[in-house]
């Protein structure tokens, strides 16, 4: 096993980096902090600049997407804000989750859109429906209802929105109302509606990001079995749903230690099996489930049906991980069980392709730290969210 030490400062969220190019694509005078390299950002970037100061019709603009269901999703209603002709590329996976719930939001909103096996082809006059209220699904991902309100900036009228289904990734929904609310957006709530006024402006200048938790917590995983970690401007108040990992790790029984605006993570002499609902967290599954298998007992990571449709099926591939390793598991349909061994071993030579998944590839490069030999495929895969992982840690794929 590699001694792991870490200090620093992790770059800033692509969840939130991505929330705020959006903002800043109606107020081009915002300015951001953004340190964030992840290819979701990248991408964001380059197809709001191909967009950006334009005032004639677009004409069959060509925007491609990767592998980001932030980018795919809040560039469809960032686009159909604007008169013209669009299609949105992407990869095959991307195209292979839910985005049935786009076409339905974009009809209601009297844009003309077609999904077809690797792009969303939109027609736009712009919202030209806002007199009727919008009906939303949650079922899938709450991502449709945060692209809608990214996009609800400066309408002639109030919008009212009702949300349908089960609740699915709220807390994601929660931080993107916190962020619009501190970037000046009026939005209220009451049951299962929500009200935009009309002619909402920003009042701001300047806006930082806070740094990512999602890789956060990857790094604290590795000093949590390898090592020690300090994290730098860590932000203990923030609008992130993966801020939930501090209790996680208090409840495995992992050494933490806060100061005012850093935090420190030691390696855990023992850990002990835990219980959690990880439906807000689902960014954490993979890498969690890794270290829950060296917990002592049983460990149940549970409520999240959508774990089936990220980048890759996270449910199959954790519990196909974790048994390559020599761990026993149980798959369910919203989430996985755990027999936990402290005791485990590395034992010989094993392939594991995370299927196009960066966080299944972190948590493989996590096992990797811990001394287990892992041929990882693909695992630049991780540059969609966290391009220096692998130097971070400093394992060599």
């Amino acid at each position: 096993m590699a001694p792991f030490s870490y200090q620093g400062v992790i770059p800033a969220s692509k969840s939130l980096v991505n929330r705020a190019l959006i903002v800043q694509s109606y107020f081009p005078n915002l300015k951001l902090e953004i340190d964030s390299q992840s290819e979701d950002v990248l991408h964001l970037q380059a197809a709001l600049a191909k967009i950006s100061g334009r005032t004639e019709r677009y004409t069959n603009a060509d925007l491609f997407c990767g592998d980001g269901g932030t980018t795919l999703r809040f560039l469809a209603l960032r686009v159909s804000r604007i008169p013209g002709d669009y299609v949105l590329t992407g990869t095959d996976r991307l195209f292979a989750r839910p985005q049935g719930e786009l076409i339905s939001l974009l009809k209601q909103l009297g844009v003309q859109a077609q999904l077809l096996s690797n792009s969303v082809r939109i027609q736009s006059k712009g919202w030209s429906q806002l007199g009727k209220d919008v009906v939303v699904s949650q079922s899938e991902s709450s991502q449709f209802l945060s692209a809608l309100f990214l996009n609800a900036w400066g309408l002639s009228r109030d919008f009212k929105v009702k949300v349908v289904g089960t609740r699915r990734s709220d807390d994601y929904l929660k931080m993107t109302i916190g962020l619009l609310q501190k970037m000046g957006m009026q939005i209220e709530q009451s049951a299962d509606h929500f009200l935009i006024l009309a002619n909402q402006k920003s009042l701001f200048s300047e806006f930082a990001l806070e740094p990512d938790l999602s890789s956060s917590f990857s790094v604290a995983a590795a000093a949590a079995l390898c090592g020690q970690a300090h994290f730098l401007n860590f932000p203990f108040a923030s609008l992130q749903p993966d801020l939930s990992f501090l209790k996680i790790f208090e409840s495995l029984q992992i050494p933490l230690v806060r100061r005012p605006d850093s935090l420190f993570v030691n390696r855990a002499l023992a850990m002990k099996g835990i219980e959690v609902n990880v439906g807000s967290c689902p960014d954490l599954f993979p890498v969690l489930a890794v270290l829950c298998s060296f917990a002592t007992g049983t460990s149940l990571l549970f409520g999240a049906p959508q774990l089936k449709n990220k980048e890759s099926d996270r449910i199959e591939k954790s519990f196909e991980l974790l048994t390559k390793i020599g761990i026993k598991a149980e798959k369910l349909d919203d989430g996985i069980r755990i027999f936990g061994n402290p005791n485990l071993q590395p034992q010989g030579i094993t392939n594991f392709d995370p299927d196009h998944d960066h966080r299944m590839a972190m948590a493989a490069g996590i096992l990797k730290l811990k001394g287990f030999k892992i041929e990882i495929k693909n695992p630049q895969v991780v540059n969609k969210s966290f391009p220096n992982f692998w130097n971070t840690i400093g394992v060599q794929p």
